[in-house]
C-alpha cells in the first residue's frame, strides 16, 4: 500500500438548562444566543441562530451543525449555522464535551462515541424549544463530522436527513495512508493506550498539538492551511491541543460503515480536491435511500469549505435547494 505524503496531498433523558425564551426580533437580521444542554451529565454550550424576522409562535425546520475533529463552535460550523438561519432554519452549533466551553475531561478528547451521543442529545434539546419543528431536525457535518453526523442518523430516526460537506470519511484501512502505515498505526494506538492508563490512575492527561506541520507528533503534522491563520482556524476559543488518548478512538474509528445503514434523505457537497474525496464516493453508494444527491463543487480545496465566503455560500445555496424538497 502506498503511504501518503502530505506534500504532495492538495490540502485542503435530557435536561434542558437554558432554552430560548424570548428574542429581539431585529429585521433581515439573524439572532445569536448561547444556549446549555446537558449530553451524559455533562453541560454542553451552543448558540442557536434564529432567522430574520423570526416568530416564537411559529415553528421552523432546525439544523444541527458540526465542524471538523478538534474545533469548536465559533469555526466552520458558527459559519455554516449563521448562513443557514439567514436561509430561514434555526441552527445550533455546539462545542461537544471536553472541547471549548462545553464540560468534559480530558480536555480536547476527539472520541467519535461521544460526539454522536452529544448529537443524539442536540436533537433532543431542539425537540423541546416550541419553535423547533420535531418532525424536521436535519444534522450537517463538515470534515470528520460527516461521518459522526451519518452515524447519528443511522442510530436515531429522529434526523429526518444529513448533509455532509468535504466529508473526512476514514478507516481503519485508509488510516495507514496518512499516518505511517502498519507502524505509524502501532506506535499512536500505543502511545494513546499508555495515556488513557495514566489519565485513569492520576487524572492527568497527555498533549500534543493539534496542529504543527514541523512536529509529527502532532495530530495535524502535515499542511493545512486553516489552523495556525488568524481569522481562519487559529480562534481565542480553539486550543491547539490534541489528547493524547485521542489517537486509538480516532485510528479504528470505521467513518464509512454507517452508510449502510442510513436511509434519510441525504445530500453530499464534494470536491476531488478535497481530502478522501472517495470515502465520500464509497458512502454515498452505500447508501440505501434513493432519495440522495451528491454535488461536486471542484473548483475548491478541502479548507475552502472551512471558511472561504463563496464557498460556503454556493454549499448552503444547495443545502437550502435540497432541503426544502425533502423536509416536509
Amino acid at each position: 500500500m502506498e503511504i501518503l505524503n502530505f506534500d504532495t496531498v492538495s490540502a485542503n433523558a435530557l435536561q434542558v438548562e437554558t432554552p430560548i425564551k424570548t428574542i429581539e426580533i431585529v429585521k433581515n437580521k439573524p439572532q445569536m444566543q448561547v444556549v446549555k444542554f446537558q449530553s451524559e451529565g455533562l453541560t454542553i454550550v451552543g448558540n442557536i441562530f434564529t432567522p430574520a424576522q423570526f416568530d416564537a409562535t411559529q415553528q421552523y425546520p432546525a439544523i444541527i451543525v458540526d465542524g471538523s475533529w478538534t474545533t469548536v463552535k465559533e469555526q466552520m460550523q458558527g459559519l455554516y449555522a449563521k448562513a443557514l438561519a439567514e436561509k430561514g432554519f434555526v441552527t445550533l452549533a455546539f462545542d461537544h464535551r471536553y472541547f471549548g466551553e462545553s464540560e468534559g475531561q480530558p480536555r480536547e478528547y476527539e472520541n467519535h462515541e461521544a460526539k454522536v451521543q452529544d448529537i443524539k442529545n442536540a436533537v433532543t434539546y431542539l425537540q423541546s424549544l416550541p419553535y423547533v419543528d420535531a418532525t424536521n431536525i436535519s444534522g450537517l457535518g463538515v470534515c470528520a463530522s460527516g461521518a459522526y453526523m451519518l452515524q447519528a442518523a443511522s442510530e436515531d430516526s429522529r434526523i429526518k436527513s444529513v448533509v455532509t460537506i468535504a466529508a473526512w470519511l476514514m478507516t481503519p484501512e485508509t488510516a495507514k495512508l496518512f499516518y505511517g502505515g502498519e507502524e505509524g498505526i502501532k506506535m499512536r494506538i500505543e502511545k494513546a493506550q499508555l495515556a488513557q492508563k495514566k489519565f485513569v490512575e492520576t487524572g492527568i492527561s497527555d498533549y500534543v498539538p493539534a496542529y504543527d506541520p514541523n512536529n509529527m507528533e502532532a495530530a495535524m503534522f502535515f499542511p493545512v492551511d486553516y489552523y495556525a491563520k488568524s481569522g481562519r482556524g487559529a480562534l481565542a476559543t480553539w486550543k491547539n491541543n490534541f489528547s493524547v488518548m485521542s489517537w486509538e478512538k480516532w485510528l479504528t474509528y470505521d467513518g464509512i460503515v454507517s452508510s449502510k445503514k442510513v436511509d434519510v434523505p441525504v445530500i453530499m457537497i464534494a470536491s476531488e480536491k478535497q481530502f478522501l474525496p472517495d470515502g465520500t464516493k464509497i458512502a454515498f453508494d452505500n447508501l440505501s435511500n434513493s432519495n440522495k444527491k451528491i454535488v461536486w463543487l471542484n473548483q475548491y480545496e478541502h479548507t475552502d469549505f472551512y471558511d472561504n465566503p463563496i464557498a460556503i455560500r454556493e454549499a448552503v445555496e444547495v443545502i437550502e435547494r435540497q432541503l426544502r424538497k425533502v423536509l416536509k
